[in-house]
């Protein structure tokens, strides 16, 4: 069997016998193949011409005339065997939905690429008026490509309101795919999945686009308001996402099992349950984008994917809410680089909710990113770590607000959990109960190793306990972590909770300007007369001490009546 090529584009009025060109056809790399085949097509190409002028299909001179798409695909499926290629290039104009909308082709059994587009280098603009602009169901892997089409009034009362491909064997499922290049969506709806595309395919791509107040209406479990590809790859370039939702479900821009962004905007989307603009179930990576004011009615602002894996890259969030938890991203394993996290507000985790897996452990990993002005109700502002190790360095949070934990929250651990928040700065955290800059739950049956070499800790506040960090249960290694000026309502517990270091040794020092690295915490409040070292070696009571890097006592300056090893 030949391999076909479609190429559909529009026309309200041509003669039958007028002849046309594909070479003008402007396909982005991403199609290299489809363009060549197409420039190689022979004189056996069949062309398919949309026309106002015919109710039914008409043929003449090896080319078609249809007034709708879905006829001309099923023109193509009964010629499929006669015909090398396939192919229609049209001008744009624009078209009544009477005579472009509302196909539906079913068992469409050519295999190969299918190009709907606009022909002449401008875009052909739809308005499908309240109906489906196409519904296909596969029987054989296709591709299929829109180009340079700008589609409003599209209205599915099921799924996909411009586009709906259907798709029941798994095999041909992973092969078909769907490409979004150049081309708008504005106002379309479906009453349950994908206000723009339902789609049973492995792969959708969307570049160069734009996707503004699309819908799922009445979606109670999945949603999807622009995509919904809940088996397949979702990858986006180039692209904006505006004011698109799905009420009391999931998803307000994207549904699928993987998802790729890259150099995208996505602004004030909304889900009603979870996802404010993206529900995965498997891998999530985002470069170079900016999300601001996304939305969500229960967790996950942004993303929500609690057994997934998220990357994220030199992208910017700000603004984004969500009512219950995770205000950019409730999820499990995720990693983030160079990125900035700012004026975020919900419940808890006001950037961050990490989820737990009985299976296996979750990971955050955070570099070089900040966190600034984030606020939420109840705990952790920047990040809630429920059961997750955390790997963070060379990271700022700044002016973060919240009941407890006013950066970081640890919650209950089931397992032991690795605390590594290294080269960071913690700057003017404020919380109304305790835990400025760290809050550690209590009780928990695992063990906590804290891990906080050469971070600082600035002028963090708490109104209850603890300014710094707040714990009970002591953590079974606590290493580095510099402190100045935490305070808190109780004098004793302005950086760490006083009932939790009452068995743990602390030593006031004189040379801290001598010491380049600590691995014993070191901290400094407005009460002291010169700063301390918790969990230091060695004794210096009623005195201040010299030490090193370790906490090891060199030596002791007594006060009157004051003891030590090394008392002078």
């Amino acid at each position: 069997m030949n391999k076909l090529i479609v190429v559909i584009t529009f026309l309200v009025f041509i003669s039958l016998c007028e002849s046309h060109s594909v070479d003008h056809i402007n396909i982005p790399p991403r199609y290299a193949d489809v363009q060549n085949q197409i420039a190689n097509a022979n004189s056996s190409t069949l062309v398919c011409t949309l026309s106002m002028r015919v109710k039914s299909c008409q043929t003449s001179n090896n080319q078609i005339q249809c007034p709708s798409v879905a006829q001309c695909l099923q023109e193509f499926s009964k010629s499929k065997d006669s015909y090398g290629s396939f192919a229609v290039s049209i001008p744009n104009f624009l078209f009544d939905s009477s005579y472009l909308c509302s196909g539906v082709v079913s068992d469409f059994n050519i295999t190969g690429e299918i190009l709907i587009s606009s022909a002449n280098g401008g875009n052909v603009y739809i308005d499908c008026k309240e109906s489906q602009f196409l519904e296909v169901t596969l029987v054989g892997p296709t591709t299929f490509v829109l180009q340079g089409i700008d589609f409003i009034g599209c209205h599915s009362p099921i799924n996909g309101g411009c586009l709906n491909i259907i798709n029941h064997n798994e095999s041909i499922l992973i092969e078909s795919s769907v490409y979004v290049y150049n081309s708008s969506s504005n106002g379309n709806r479906a009453n349950y999945q994908g206000g723009f595309i339902n789609a049973d395919v492995g792969y959708i791509s969307i570049s160069n686009s734009t996707f503004n107040e699309n819908s799922a209406i009445y979606a109670s479990r999945t949603g999807g308001g622009v995509i919904y590809c809940s088996n397949g790859t979702v990858d986006i370039e180039n692209s904006n996402f505006t004011n698109n939702n799905v009420q009391g479900a999931n998803a307000g821009v994207v549904f699928s099992e993987n998802l790729l962004v890259s150099n995208s905007t996505f602004d004030s989307n909304y889900a009603g349950t979870s996802g404010g603009a993206f529900y995965v179930n498997g891998y999530t990576s985002i470069l170079n984008s900016v999300f601001t004011y996304n939305k969500v009615s229960l967790s996950g602002g942004v993303i929500y994917s609690p057994y997934g894996i998220i990357y994220i890259t030199n992208s910017y969030f700000s603004g984004n809410n969500a009512n219950n938890v995770g205000s950019v991203i409730y999820g499990g394993n995720i990693t983030i680089e160079n990125s900035k996290f700012e004026a975020n507000t919900g419940v808890a985790g006001g950037v961050i909710y990490s989820t737990y897996q009985m299976e296996l452990p979750t990971l955050i990993s955070v570099n070089n990113s900040f966190f600034i002005n984030n606020e939420v109700y109840e705990s952790g502002a920047a990040i809630y770590a429920y059961c997750s190790d955390l790997n963070i360095q060379n990271t700022v949070f700044r002016g973060n607000q919240a009941q407890n934990g006013g950066a970081i929250y640890i919650s209950n651990s089931y397992r032991d959990l690795e605390i590594n928040v290294t080269s960071s700065i913690f700057e003017d955290q404020t919380v109304s109960k305790s835990g400025g800059a760290i809050y550690i739950s209590t009780p928990y049956p695992g063990n906590i190793y804290l891990n906080l070499f050469e971070s600082i800790f600035l002028n963090n506040v708490a109104k209850s306990y603890a300014g710094g960090i707040y714990f009970q249960q002591v953590p079974i290694s606590f290493i580095g972590g510099l402190f100045n000026g935490s305070r808190s309502s109780e004098i004793q517990s302005g950086t760490f909770y006083s009932l939790s270091t009452t068995n743990i040794n602390i030593v006031s020092f004189s040379n801290i300007n001598e010491i380049s690295v600590n691995y014993v915490p070191f901290y400094d409040e407005a009460y002291f007369s010169m700063p301390k070292a918790l969990g230091a070696f060695g004794q210096c009571v009623k005195g201040y001490a010299t030490i090193d890097e370790y906490g090891d006592v060199i030596s002791c300056k007594c006060y009157s009546g004051g003891s030590g090893p090394h008392c002078t």
